[in-house]
């Protein structure tokens, strides 16, 4: 049962908003309960609040109730956040510039460069990995794609993916939002394809691919009919005008490799869905010169909210090289800085019951996706942030043991995995989440726009318990 309190903020059509979200997700049952400190004659389905109720989300709070969250660790939705009216002025003079600039492209580029299908997929590397299992079946049923994407993962696609692809199209997601020259250049490049079909297979559909998806040419467009997690509902009704066809997708959450499989059984029934994996053509690390048992950290994130902090990575990793393990740290090339921190760290100390080769080593911003796989792959087990490092490490399926640190940030569509795919899965949630995972799930995926959860109240000893019960 998820119990929900209406906010000071909340007014009659916010609650008709809220009822009408609740009943699509749950449209047989009601495992919920709103409460409120007032009386709405409209809906006497609303108790009064009571100084014992816990609640598990706030729907509208305000600044007082908004601290009393933030202190009591439970989650709450602002709603719309509010655009002044200078900044509403530039982003329309911004997107209207931008109209022009691509008007004028399509005036001056012809296309002469005939493809049969575009796969459009500018999402993070770790919605990359969960995706890619799917592009030989995309490439047996309309030929070699011709891959508009990230430009995070282009060395994965150039090791692991290009006997599908006939061309890789990186998009540095960044530039093309904010520089004018890399916009023009890159959609000039683009306005070169003729394409037979453009998929967006992307279910939160974004500005940025769908504003791909409405230049590109292509004689059909199809996209999975979605949700509106990262554009407005106005917008996503404009941006599925562009689209000849919207496959539809079950309104339940999935976990996101069974919503691609989804979206592809729906344009081609007749498939047969692939196993989730990475095939890895050798498994050799003699590059770093590694330790022979070693844990892997991962301490990276795409947003600072899910980063785990470094103090208690060091905890754990004490803990680690105290039980004869040497810790290996991985990240991005924005971690390496605090990977040197934390090794130096680790590196002092000496109360150390067994020799090691190594205490700690910092391999943040040295590795490719590719190695970054054989480091976790030749790894005893690994300790993560939840984010791309978890799905690679689930995709090699090594029997390694995964330990992924995670504030709930849409749960059961990307943590934790569901059984039968990957490796030895533990998630380490929030203790607001461990309290009621169901309600949660509702709540990350439906409700509020990030999770607010503090991922530090997830403490060393909650996470050293994990591993030293599953090793």
């Amino acid at each position: 049962m998820l119990n929900i309190l209406l906010g000071n903020r909340c007014k009659a059509k916010d609650i008709e908003t809220l009822l009408n979200t609740l009943h699509t997700i749950t449209p047989n049952t009601q495992p919920y309960t709103l409460f409120s400190p007032y009386t709405f004659d409209r809906f006497p389905q609303i108790h009064a609040t009571n100084s014992t109720q816990k609640y598990d989300f706030i729907y509208l709070p305000d600044s007082l109730q908004a601290q009393m969250a933030i202190s009591e660790q439970i989650p709450y939705s602002m709603g719309a956040s509010y655009t002044s009216v200078i900044r509403k002025i530039a982003r329309f003079c911004k997107r209207l510039v931008y109209r022009c600039i691509d008007f004028g492209i399509k005036l001056t580029t012809k296309p002469t460069k005939q493809r049969k299908l575009a796969i459009i997929r500018t999402d993070a590397i770790g919605d990359y990995l969960l995706f890619r299992n799917f592009l030989p079946l995309f490439a047996t049923h309309y030929g070699k794609v011709t891959l508009i994407g990230n430009i995070a993962y282009k060395d994965f696609i150039t090791e692991f993916d290009s006997p599908h692809i006939i061309e890789f199209i990186p998009i540095h997601t960044t530039k093309f939002q904010k520089n004018i020259f890399y916009r023009i250049k890159t959609l000039k490049y683009l306005h070169t394809f003729d394409f037979e079909i453009l998929i967006n297979p992307i279910f939160s559909r974004d500005y940025l691919s769908e504003s791909l998806a409405k230049f590109i040419c292509a004689k059909q467009k199809i996209a999975s009919v979605g949700d509106t997690g990262n554009i407005s509902y106005r917008l996503k009704l404009h941006f599925d005008t562009i689209y000849n066809t919207l496959v539809s997708a079950d309104s339940r959450i999935l976990f996101e490799f069974y919503r691609n499989a989804e979206f592809i059984k729906g344009l081609i029934p007749t498939i047969s869905i692939p196993s989730y994996t990475l095939t890895l053509d050798h498994t050799n690390v003699q590059e770093f010169m590694l330790p022979k048992h070693y844990a892997v950290f991962f301490i990276g994130a795409s947003s600072a909210f899910r980063k785990w902090s470094l103090e208690h990575f060091y905890e754990v990793g004490k803990w680690h090289i105290n039980q004869g393990f040497s810790v290996v740290i991985c990240g991005g090339k924005e971690d390496y800085e605090n990977g040197e921190s934390l090794a130096y760290n680790l590196n002092q100390i000496d109360n150390v019951t067994q020799e090691l080769d190594s205490k700690a080593i910092n391999l943040c911003g040295k590795t490719s996706l590719g190695a970054l796989a054989r480091v976790v792959y030749n790894g005893n087990h690994l300790l993560s942030n939840e984010t791309s490092c978890v799905h690679i490490a689930c995709a090699i399926r090594h029997d390694i043991n995964i330990y992924v640190v995670s504030n709930g940030n849409h749960l059961y569509r990307f943590t934790p995995y569901p059984q039968g795919i990957g490796s030895k899965y533990y998630g380490i949630y929030h203790p607001t989440i461990d309290k009621n995972l169901a309600a949660y799930g509702i709540i990350s995926n439906f409700l509020q726009e990030t999770s607010r959860l503090d991922i530090n109240k997830i403490t060393p000893t909650q996470v050293i318990n994990t591993i030293r019960a599953t090793l």
